[in-house]
């Protein structure tokens, strides 16, 4: 029995945990950010156990405290016994604080004695960078990418060239070299593209943006591509992209139409109108299928006023109503009926010109010359137009010949 209440005492001596209430207070401290407190807890932690996680625990409390020369006594006096790279890279953050860059810079390179590992160089260049040195800093950084290709480590080669050298030709080609061999971030994409925007690049920052869209298609960025084909004035390509990314049909359908693709522009809305049932796309596919057409079709005629018919029945939009106003009128199919709806359409948009010349060809349909050409007379010096021109001749000529008659 005496021999188990030993083994007992030897266990509970070995493996109890720490001081409790040192450790309640410790986390307490840390939390309320009181990091002197902290540093002290865990000092008594570290001296109570050797358990290195309370070593580091206390030194970094001292760093964030910013008690550098504390932190760099216990760093140094823990080195003495035992060259340990964590430790070491306290004191690299120690002498850091304080701005005494060579010791800072002298004490990382001890660590490329223990190896060679990418953060430590990453460090040393970080130091250099503070202190001024771009030269040391970008060759430190280079070696730590060649050790290890991280995206970091290319991000301030890329930063460091740009912001500080004024090379944004170098930061380019590293950044295309790192994206040619490894997969980039979006975040990396989005530095190449800021670089040849400040460069005035659009055809740079056109090729990040579609690379980040392809990966996440966000509907800013594809805002922004669209803007940037826009600005170049290159609908073609912009009309390519779409098509193949589906980004927007409605923009799509826009640039269509601009393009006077109207086939193209008929097949889309029609699309558009199967799929979300508004009748704003019926008329868009009824009218640019007629424009795309053969307008002397019976069929197409009746076909494109049956649609616009069943739009004008849902929407009082002023462009459907002249639409459909000026086909009757144009085609004689009930010019009374198109003048209705052409008034209609300039109670809405009164000072449209275009309104004001269908109202104009109406009154001549039904023979009312004079109306007629006192109308087209108004709108003739403002536009300058084909059709418009055509109709105030025949118009002209028609007054003409009414007042030759009126003489004989």
């Amino acid at each position: 029995m005496r021999f188990f209440v030993l083994l007992l005492m030897i266990f509970i001596s070995v493996f109890a945990a720490p001081n409790d209430e040192l450790l309640l207070l410790a986390a307490d401290a840390k939390n309320r950010g009181d990091f002197l407190a902290a540093a002290e807890y865990n000092e008594k932690l570290f001296i109570e156990t050797g358990n290195i996680d309370f070593r580091n625990s206390f030194i970094e409390a001292l760093l964030r405290s910013r008690n550098y020369d504390r932190a760099i006594t216990v760093s140094n006096e823990l080195l003495a016994k035992n060259q340990d790279v964590v430790v070491r890279r306290y004191l690299v953050m120690a002498y850091l604080g304080k701005k005494q860059y060579n010791d800072s810079i002298a004490a990382a390179k001890m660590l490329l004695k223990y190896g060679k590992e990418s953060n430590d160089y990453l460090l040393i260049a970080d130091i250099y960078l503070y202190s001024g040195d771009y030269k040391n800093a970008l060759s430190y950084y280079k070696s730590a990418y060649a050790i290890s290709p991280l995206e970091i480590a290319v991000d301030k080669i890329a930063t460091l060239l740009v912001e500080k050298m004024n090379n944004s030709k170098e930061a380019i080609a590293y950044l295309q070299t790192h994206m040619l061999m490894h997969k980039p971030s979006e975040y990396l994409i989005s530095k190449l593209a800021a670089i040849y925007a400040k460069d005035g690049n659009i055809n740079g920052v056109m090729s990040a943006y579609k690379r980040i869209y392809a990966g996440n298609p966000d509907p800013i960025v594809g805002q922004k591509i669209v803007e940037l084909y826009l600005i170049q004035n290159d609908n073609k390509s912009l009309i390519a992209w779409l098509e193949q990314t589906k980004f927007n049909d409605e923009i799509l359908l826009e640039l269509y139409k601009y393009e006077r693709r109207f086939p193209e522009a008929a097949k889309l809305a029609a699309k558009l109108y199967s799929e979300r049932g508004t009748v704003n796309f019926l008329a868009q596919s009824a009218m640019m299928e007629y424009e795309g057409g053969d307008q002397n079709s019976d069929l197409l005629i009746s076909q494109t006023i049956e649609k616009l018919e069943k739009v004008i029945a849902n929407s009082s939009n002023h462009i459907y109503l002249n639409y459909l106003g000026y086909l009757l009128i144009d085609h004689n199919i009930d010019p009374e009926r198109g003048i209705k709806l052409v008034t209609k359409a300039l109670e809405l948009e009164p000072d449209n010109p275009y309104y004001t010349d269908s109202l104009a060809w109406g009154h001549y349909r039904m023979g009312r010359i004079d109306e007629a050409y006192k109308l087209i007379s108004l709108i003739k010096p403002k536009l300058n137009d084909p059709a418009i021109e055509e109709h105030y001749k025949t118009i002209k000529k028609a007054r003409e010949n009414s007042t030759e008659k009126l003489k004989q």
